[in-house]
């Protein structure tokens, strides 16, 4: 065990906060350096406590309820027993501007399902609390995420950043958690293994400014989730450090200060008991309104939740220029890479193919109707070079009982030759085809113009009264059942609907590949959810 003393040291430094906005950003609001005072909480977990987390050295003491809590002399332990449940520890002193370190181990690794999660709170009160969340997935893929916890619900800060590390089982992680400001409100985090270098820079970052921020004091939180499907396990803390950070210089506006409130030397504060613990954090597919999802995959195994098809069994698709093999479609570092390659000898199968790439389905695996599917990828458009690249994420009726076919995304690779009019360059669209003509349909493009790099999010929600799709949250398409007749025959029938993910080279839409066009491209999938209609 380390000592906290040198965790309280490694504090001890000026920090300037600078983040991405969320909301509008505040008027003349600028960058605002802080320093790391003298920490109220500096516990090294040295002491033994069958119920609870006891009292640190410095007198603070720890609050929580239920019997999973417990000190075993070098660790602060949170057992689940229980999927599904946030069991959390608060630290009776409340600040507004602070930064918070742990180092945390689990006992075991999913084997499935959607992982473990440890968060660490700032600014918990009965308002809300900001949080960031690391999730050790199956097989130790790790992410790190920060949320804002209100009585509205969760809000994503930020998408879940994939560390650069693999978690194993008994090896403790550093999390580190700074909230800082008002009304304008810095939240950053980072995560590191422990015996390495602590990163210069922070893993993610955000600052809000929206009228929901949370700009008053309160309680820093421990926390602990498993998701369904892993295994009985616990989590180990040791050297919680929490100091408070005074502002010291601005350019535009007087520092934000708190008066330092010496700790408690009578009753503790307990932590507000009006609200219950929130839901598990959205990196395990809790989503307000839908729950848990039905049906996911990770990426952070095999690809046993999908048939993974090669030419040689299933052919060749039209509109094509690649032949499809099976070695194409692989899954790395908790993501699935449909690759296509350009090959070194075109083959003629129903006309000339250059290129080799991958396509999975659920076929015989998983179907449903109605509900809500959600993908988050990285797609292979790069400018001037990926002509004839053809992503796409889509769904199709069980042995083809209708006619119809829901695109959530399809996206093109540019230049193009067969429309000027239109460059659907950095963009993709969704679509509802009635039938397979490609005549029947009714299609929208996103709004966004640069899909060139990152991750971003597609979804299409499903009900008995339309469909609408969404691009990292957001809705741009919307197609109502009412008075729609093409939709009622192709789509409210029994058939149940499958998913699809492939990545063709060619269409006669949007142009063939040619000498132009990129050797490798690697179409990346961070997950695919499911969740049920619930009515």
């Amino acid at each position: 065990m380390v000592q906290a003393v040198a965790a309280t040291a490694a504090l001890a430094t000026a920090v300037a906060v600078i983040a991405p906005v969320i909301g509008k950003p505040a008027i003349a609001e600028a960058a605002t350096k802080y320093t790391v005072g003298k920490a109220v909480v500096s516990d090294s977990m040295s002491r033994t406590q069958a119920s609870g987390w006891g009292k640190a050295s410095s007198a603070v003491s720890y609050i929580s309820n239920g019997s999973e809590f417990s000190v075993n002399g070098s660790r602060a332990l949170i057992a689940l027993p229980a999927s599904g449940k946030t069991s959390g520890v608060n630290a009776s002193y409340k600040l507004q501007d602070l930064v918070a370190t742990y180092k945390v181990s689990t006992n075991k690794l999913a084997t499935s399902g959607a992982g473990i999660y440890s968060s660490l709170h700032a600014r918990k009160s009965t308002a809300g609390d900001y949080r960031a969340t690391l999730r050790i997935s199956p097989q130790g893929v790790s992410y790190l995420e920060l949320n804002r916890w209100t009585s509205k619900g969760m809000k994503s800060l930020t998408n879940p950043v994939k560390l650069g590390f693999n978690v194993a089982a008994n090896k403790q992680v550093n999390m580190k958690l700074e909230v800082a400001g008002k009304p304008a409100v810095s939240v950053r985090a980072k995560a590191w293994p422990v015996g390495t270098t602590e990163p210069t820079a922070w893993t993610t970052s955000a600052t809000d400014s929206t009228s929901d921020a949370l700009t008053g004091v309160g309680t820093v939180q421990v926390s602990a989730f498993r998701g369904s499907n892993s295994p009985v396990s616990a989590l180990s803390y040791d050297d919680l450090v929490i100091a408070p950070l005074a502002a010291s210089s601005t350019s535009t506006k007087p520092p934000t200060t708190t008066t330092p409130n010496p700790p408690p030397t009578t009753a503790p504060t307990p932590p507000p008991t009006t609200a219950p613990t929130p839901p598990p954090s959205a990196s395990d597919g809790y989503l307000a309104g839908w729950g848990t999802p039905v049906w996911q995959d990770e990426f952070s195994g095999s690809l046993s939740k999908w048939t993974v098809r090669d030419d040689a069994t299933h052919g060749v698709l039209s509109y094509d220029r690649a032949i499809i093999k099976k070695e194409n479609a692989v899954t790395k570092d908790g993501v699935l890479s449909i690759q296509g390659k350009r090959m070194a000898t075109p083959v003629n199968k129903g006309g000339l193919r250059e290129f080799s790439t991958g396509y999975v389905d659920s076929i015989g695996k998983f179907s449903q109707k109605y509900g809500r599917w959600e993908m988050r990828a990285q797609l292979p458009l790069t400018k001037d070079n990926a002509k004839g690249v053809w992503p796409a994420f889509w769904l199709r009726p069980d042995g083809a009982k209708t006619g119809g076919e829901i695109d959530i995304m399809e996206a093109y690779g540019t230049p193009h030759t067969a429309n000027t009019n239109f460059n659907p360059f950095n963009r993709s669209e969704g679509t509802l085809h009635y039938d397979q003509t490609g005549k029947s349909k009714t299609n929208s493009w996103i709004p966004v113009t640069d899909l060139s790099g990152g991750y971003h999010t597609w979804a299409f929600e499903w009900t008995p009264s339309g469909m609408t799709w969404l691009f990292d949250g957001k809705p741009y398409k919307t197609v109502k059942r009412e008075g729609n007749a093409a939709y009622e025959k192709a789509f409210e029938t029994a058939a149940k609907f499958h998913i699809r993910l492939n990545m063709q080279y060619g269409s006669p839409y949007w142009g063939m590949p040619d000498s132009t066009t990129k050797n490798t491209a690697d179409y990346k999938i961070d997950y695919v959810r499911v969740w049920a209609y619930k009515g």
